[in-house]
C-alpha cells in the first residue's frame, strides 16, 4: 500500500490513509513521504481486536467526500465500512485481497460468521477484486468469487534494495578478494 500511496501522491492526487494502529497501519507513521502535503494519515480507533480482524468505530462520515476508496481484504470491517459508504454516496471502491489460504478453526468459524454478515455483501457490490498474486486469485475462485480478479503484482521501490559496494564482511572474516561471498 505504501507504494501505491507514493506513486498517487507522484501522480498530483491527494492520499488518506485510514487504518488501525494494528500491524502494518502503525508502520505507516514512518514512511518518508508521511510529511508531504498530499498524505495524510487517520487512525481509526480500536474497540475489540477479533482473532485479527479489529472491529473499529464507523468512520463512514471521514470517507464521504472521496472520489475512490480502496479497501484492503475484503473481509474486514473496515472494508465493509468503505462498502456502505461508497455505496450510500456513490464512490468508486476498489477491493484487494491478499488471502490465499482457509484459515484453521477457530478463526474459520470466525470467518464464515464475516463472511454471512458482512463480506457476502462488499462481493456482490464491487465489479471485481484486485490480487496480489495468482495464490489469492485461486483462493477467491474456489469460494465461488465469479467476477473479475485482476492481479495487481505488489509495486516494489528498488531504489531501496540498491546494492552498495562493501568489503565490511571480507575484513571481518579474512576472506580473499577472490572469495566469493553470499548472503
Amino acid at each position: 500500500e505504501s507504494e501505491l500511496a507514493e506513486e498517487f501522491m507522484r501522480k498530483g492526487h491527494k492520499v488518506t490513509v485510514f487504518t488501525t494502529n494494528l500491524k502494518s497501519g502503525s508502520r505507516l507513521k514512518d514512511i518518508n513521504y508521511s510529511l508531504n502535503k498530499n498524505f495524510n494519515i487517520k487512525y481509526i480507533r480500536v474497540l475489540y481486536n477479533f482473532f485479527g480482524w479489529p472491529y473499529t468505530i464507523n468512520f463512514s462520515k471521514d470517507l464521504k467526500n472521496f472520489d475512490l476508496i480502496m479497501a484492503g481484504e475484503d473481509y474486514q470491517y473496515t472494508s465493509y465500512i468503505s462498502y456502505l459508504t461508497a455505496k450510500k454516496y456513490n464512490i468508486k471502491l476498489i477491493v484487494s485481497n491478499e488471502r490465499y489460504y482457509f484459515p484453521k478453526f477457530p478463526k474459520s468459524l470466525f470467518l464464515k460468521i464475516i463472511e454471512f454478515i458482512f463480506t457476502r455483501r462488499l462481493r456482490k457490490f464491487v465489479p471485481f477484486i484486485t490480487t496480489h498474486a495468482h495464490s489469492s486469485k485461486k483462493y477467491l475462485k474456489s469460494i465461488g468469487f465469479k467476477k473479475p480478479i485482476p492481479i495487481i503484482y505488489t509495486a516494489i521501490n528498488l531504489k531501496k534494495f540498491k546494492i552498495k559496494k562493501s568489503n565490511i564482511i571480507q575484513k571481518k572474516y579474512y576472506f580473499k578478494k577472490k572469495d566469493i561471498v553470499v548472503l
